[in-house]
C-alpha cells in the first residue's frame, strides 16, 4: 500500500509541474487541457476521498498555481484575439481541477489584459 501511494504522489507531483511550473512551450497546451484537470482531480480523489479542491490564499500551493497561471497567459500570444468568455474557459482550464472564486478568475483576465497590451 506504501508503494502505491509513493507513486501516486509522485505522479500528483509531476501532474502540478507540468500544469503549474513548466517552462517548456508544449507544457502551455497541457496545462490547459481539461482533460489533464480531470485526470488530476480523480487521482487526487483516488489518493484521498476527502480530498478538498479550495484552494486557500494566500498559500504555497496558491503562490505556486498562481505563478504557473500567471507565466501561462503571458505565453498565451492570441490573448487579445480570445473572446471574453474564451479567456475565462482557459483560465477554468488552466486552474482546473482547483477551484477558485469569480474575483480570482477576473484578476486573471485583468493580469493578461493588461499583460498583452498593444
Amino acid at each position: 500500500m506504501f508503494e502505491n501511494k509513493v507513486k501516486i504522489n509522485t505522479l500528483i507531483k509531476v501532474l502540478e509541474h507540468v500544469k503549474f511550473n513548466s517552462k517548456d512551450e508544449e507544457s502551455r497546451y497541457f496545462a490547459g487541457s481539461p482533460i489533464l484537470g480531470e485526470l488530476m482531480k480523480d487521482i487526487l480523489i483516488s489518493n484521498n476521498p476527502n480530498t478538498s479542491f479550495e484552494i486557500k490564499i494566500p498559500s504555497p500551493q496558491w503562490n505556486l498555481i498562481k505563478d504557473g497561471v500567471e507565466k501561462n497567459i503571458e505565453r498565451t500570444l492570441e490573448w487579445n484575439n480570445m473572446a471574453r468568455e474564451n479567456k475565462i474557459k482557459h483560465l477554468k482550464n488552466l486552474l482546473m481541477p482547483y477551484i477558485v472564486n469569480e474575483n480570482i478568475i477576473f484578476e486573471f483576465e485583468v493580469f493578461g489584459n493588461n499583460h498583452h497590451i498593444r
